[in-house]
């Protein structure tokens, strides 16, 4: 037996699994969302039906279209004061800065079971595609894909996977 890992008290942790044919990724069960402080009206259902993995390796989340649809429909109205722009690749909600000195973004929170709430850092909720092009930085994933949760979304937190106790734990005070 390997010795017990410790971690920061401040770390909160949700269950995770693993499945035999899939051991390479670690699945979370992902519950709700929020912007602006708002709780997105979807069904648990909606979540259930996708399952849901934390991966570091890549950039933007992708969600269940049905959660994306939510997400995506609150937060254009946080943000209607600012000029759309043309989709980047996957990006469907993007907006031109372009003469803005400050930005308003509404916080975003990914809702894990186990009450564990990742409030997404600022830095992690528009990916800059352009001088001029930045983009939300979620998509819909296919109905036969999984849902990811992606680097952009874990920036400045300590992200940890305790394998041995089937835990993942999130922090404040990681790199950003």
């Amino acid at each position: 037996m390997g010795a017990s890992v410790r971690y920061s008290p401040d770390i909160k942790l949700t269950p995770m699994t693993t499945e035999s044919d899939m051991s390479s990724f670690y699945f979370i069960e992902l519950i709700g969302m929020s912007v602006g402080g708002k709780d997105l009206s979807i069904p648990s259902a909606v979540f259930a039906a996708i399952r849901t993995i934390i991966d570091s390796g890549t950039t933007v989340t992708w969600l269940p279209p049905a959660a994306y649809s939510a997400l995506r429909s609150e937060f254009r109205q946080h943000m209607s004061k600012y000029s759309p722009v043309a989709a980047f690749e996957i990006l469907d909600t993007c907006y031109n800065f372009t003469g803005y000195s400050r930005i308003r973004v509404p916080a975003v929170a990914l809702q894990f079971s186990a009450g564990v709430t990742l409030n997404v850092d600022a830095s992690g909720i528009l990916l800059f595609a352009s001088p001029s092009q930045r983009c939300l930085a979620f998509a819909s994933v296919d109905e036969d894909g999984f849902s990811i949760v992606r680097n952009m979304q874990q920036r400045t937190f300590d992200v940890v996977y305790d394998v041995a106790r089937e835990m993942i734990g999130f922090g404040a005070g990681g790199c950003g």
